[in-house]
């Protein structure tokens, strides 16, 4: 079994996702009563150690994705994570939503995208190789940050461009020829990748901080967004239509969605401080719900509502024990923190913060998270 999760005393038992499916229903009899001598990240770890974690997370009407995490409605996943809403042939990437096929050893891949290799944030476009930032574009190598071009090589910051090389125009047999003498140089690939520019140049974004907007205003800091507005620290961040007010957000896709803090994968409206949450509405400190309302600090239910540590209850009772649940937060100064290291299984090192930020071990282990010494060993 591939799982996500190191072997650490932070997580309970570990299961495939066919064996959880099969017990889910039952997960609604797994509960505690809250212990107001114990502070709120306590009551939960109870909970959260005696639940059965998912090896990989694959939501619903997947086909052979066995060995991928956070897949909904695709097929043919190999590697990859956070593969969402008819997508087919996706290996070795991130992040990719929406109609796309054959895409392989890439990130964020948006809309409609068909035949993408060893390329990030590309939205509207076919045939790019080896490529950064593109839009509206096809037949694409070696290239950044263009809108609307077709046939480039070595180009940035263009629009509405064809046959261009090193941002040159040429005809479109000259193109050719050097095309082809260009692609033999397979030893080059690479190194052309890590010299394209690294800034995105946001475009149709206003009002803006940091880089990788697309369609968005009122953005501060991170990257990765795609027709958001009124949002603060979120990166890949991504749908069709408008959504906002949205804060600390990390790998989101959802419908007409809004007022977001502290999330992570989840959609629809009022979610706080929770992750992997589908289909659901006023969610607080929980995470892989489906199709839930009104439940705080609850792991796993499905068409739930008003539920706390996985326990039903009536809506009076629900409000008369969050308030005070609420109150013992706000006094003992966690309201609104998000999960502490107490309930994070993960190697420091081997996450998005790793890659993003420049820490020290010394500093990692300081605030209780864990650093894998011995490399990562696979057999696949």
């Amino acid at each position: 079994m591939i799982s996500k999760f190191p072997n650490t005393k932070r997580v309970w038992n570990v299961i495939n996702a066919n064996d959880f499916s099969s017990t889910r229903d039952n997960l609604i009899n797994n509960w505690f009563d809250f212990d107001f001598d114990m502070t709120f990240f306590e009551n939960y770890k109870k909970l959260f150690l005696s639940i059965d974690i998912v090896a990989l997370v694959n939501y619903w009407w997947n086909e052979n994705s066995d060995f991928a995490d956070v897949i909904l409605n695709s097929r043919n996943c190999y590697l990859s994570a956070t593969v969402i809403n008819n997508c087919e042939n996706v290996l070795y990437s991130f992040s990719v939503k929406d109609n796309c096929k054959n895409v392989i050893k890439s990130l964020s891949v948006y809309e409609n995208c068909e035949n993408i290799y060893m390329s990030t944030w590309i939205i509207q476009s076919y045939n790019i190789f080896f490529s950064k930032f593109i839009n509206n574009s096809s037949d694409i190598y070696f290239s950044s940050n263009l809108n609307w071009c077709h046939n480039c090589i070595f180009c940035d910051n263009l629009e509405n461009c064809s046959y261009f090389i090193n941002n040159k125009k040429y005809n479109k047999e000259q193109y050719k020829i050097k095309k082809d003498e260009v692609l033999k140089e397979k030893d080059n690939y690479l190194k052309y990748y890590l010299k394209l520019e690294k800034i995105w140049k946001n475009i149709n974004s206003t009002n803006t901080k940091w880089s990788s907007f697309f369609n968005s205003e009122n953005i501060e800091d991170w990257y990765f967004w795609y027709n958001v507005k009124n949002w603060k620290n979120c990166i890949l961040v991504w749908w069709i239509d408008w959504n906002e007010n949205m804060y600390d957000v990390f790998t989101w896709w959802a419908p007409v969605a809004k007022d977001f803090y502290w999330i992570m994968w989840a959609n629809w409206e009022n979610l706080y401080n929770s992750m992997n949450i589908t289909a659901s509405n006023s969610i607080y400190y929980s995470q892989l719900l489906t199709d839930c309302s009104f439940c705080l600090w609850c792991i796993w239910l499905k068409n739930k509502s008003y539920c706390i540590l996985n326990k039903q209850y009536s809506k009076e009772e629900w409000e008369m024990l969050a308030d005070k649940i609420f109150s013992q937060m706000d006094k003992d100064w966690i309201l609104w923190d998000f999960f502490p290291w107490i309930l994070n299984p993960f190697y420091f090192n081997d996450t998005m913060a790793w890659i993003l930020g420049n820490f020290t071990k010394q500093e990692v282990e300081k605030d209780w998270y864990l650093w894998r010494e011995d490399e990562i060993k696979v057999d696949i």
